[in-house]
């Protein structure tokens, strides 16, 4: 199983789950906040429209697989655009010096305010050992404190780094269940700009 198809149902779990407090709130913690955190990828800042993302990132090799929606894509990153439709196993990746096998953009009212990139593994502590080296590199440049999910079992090791400006960069190791019912162990860092995440007035 591709996974695609792995993460589908496991992301906007994870997603919403870490995102419960938004940038606004200190959640009770003497936070170290960043200046800034990075909000321009691969030419792209949070923000542009959904046509805007796509475009540019097509120009890097990424693109937007069969399972994403409206308000999130599922980019794939091949060698040729030839071969869409016709795509074999996903290429690995490269961003901030480490390496990826997923990317995924979350959309609100047509402007790109998230972004997560994503590893997966069938071990914990394989996963784990990702996880380390991930938030080591990231450590480098962010201040980022440890932030665990309260009552998420499935969430192993949740860090998060602020700005005063409603921005947010995650670290983060979970285990969940694919949608053919395999354990999977995933690892994500991700970025959010809360100024472009709006509420929408429908019930």
């Amino acid at each position: 199983m591709k996974v695609t198809t792995i993460l589908f149902a496991v992301t906007c779990l994870l997603f919403s789950c870490g995102n419960k407090n938004n940038g606004d709130n200190n959640d009770g913690k003497d936070i170290v906040y960043n200046e800034k955190i990075q909000d321009t990828f691969f030419g792209v800042s949070f923000g542009a429209s959904k046509d805007t993302l796509i475009e540019k990132f097509k120009e890097h090799n990424f693109f937007p697989d069969e399972y994403s929606t409206d308000d999130w894509l599922i980019f794939n990153k091949m060698s040729e655009p030839s071969s869409w439709g016709l795509r074999s196993q996903e290429e690995f990746f490269s961003f901030g010096d480490m390496s990826w096998c997923q990317l995924h953009v979350y959309f609100s009212n047509n402007k790109f305010y998230h972004i997560e990139f994503m590893n997966t593994y069938k071990t914990k502590q394989e996963a784990l050992d990702n996880f380390d080296g991930v938030l080591n590199e990231v450590s480098k440049k962010y201040h980022l404190y440890d932030d665990p999910i309260p009552n998420d079992t499935t969430s192993y090791k949740h860090y998060k780094g602020k700005t005063k400006n409603r921005q947010k960069i995650t670290v983060s190791c979970y285990s969940y269940e694919s949608i053919g019912h395999e354990r999977w162990i995933g690892v994500s860092l991700s970025y959010t700009d809360f100024n472009f995440k709006t509420v929408s007035d429908e019930l």
